[in-house]
């Protein structure tokens, strides 16, 4: 199994728009990067990458996601193909990971319950924030985002729940070491779920 912090430093270390440049021409728009989509026919740009959110999505097809889930879609490979192209160019050395492991589905599983509490958790300003930059609530739902809001014990409560230790929690990279106490690493952040080729949620963007 790739830890959770292992992805995202795969992902601080690359840009976006960098990556998806690579494939398609991107024309900058006030704080966004617009295209034709490269996963259906258009003659109009209905493509949009976010720099801040490191997200795109097409408002034509639906497609969206992370710069792994682009890699994925754009070259037809699975998830940890994507992901190992990519930390080849971060410079992230993967070999000592190995993806499965008997508590797979226990990490699956805890992420999924997780983001369950995400989604519900997104209200309030979060939505506005998210409407405010063109997201639906059909869209909305449809890509699954979530929030954690600040001080946020989510981890902790689905951790009690399973009966996960804490630490195991640590190792999935969902919580981190902040002064001494295990925190949520999402706490105060926008979140949307990273799926591999299975469509189980393996990771956070």
């Amino acid at each position: 199994m790739i830890p959770k912090e292992v992805i995202e430093d795969i992902k601080s270390k690359i840009d976006i728009v960098d990556v998806i440049s690579e494939y398609i021409n991107l024309q900058r728009v006030g704080s966004y990067y617009r295209a034709l989509c490269p996963f259906h026919p258009e003659t109009t740009p209905s493509f949009y990458v976010h720099p801040k959110l490191q997200f795109y999505h097409c408002f034509g097809c639906g497609a969206s996601g992370d710069v792994i889930k682009f890699v994925q879609e754009m070259e037809k490979i699975s998830f940890y193909e994507a992901l190992e192209k990519l930390a080849k160019r971060a410079g992230v050395d993967l070999g000592r990971y190995k993806v499965g492991g008997g508590d797979y589905r226990i990490y699956t599983t805890f992420y999924e319950s997780v983001w369950i509490e995400y989604k519900e958790s997104l209200k309030g300003e979060s939505r506005v924030y998210l409407k405010d930059r063109g997201f639906s609530d059909e869209e909305i739902e449809k890509y699954g985002f979530g929030y954690s809001p600040m001080d946020s014990r989510i981890p902790h409560k689905v951790a009690k729940q399973m009966n996960v230790p804490l630490e195991k929690a640590l190792e999935y990279g969902i919580l981190m070491r902040s002064g001494g106490t295990l925190i949520d690493r999402f706490e105060g952040r926008i979140t949307i779920p990273i799926r591999n080729e299975s469509g189980k949620i393996v990771a956070f963007g």
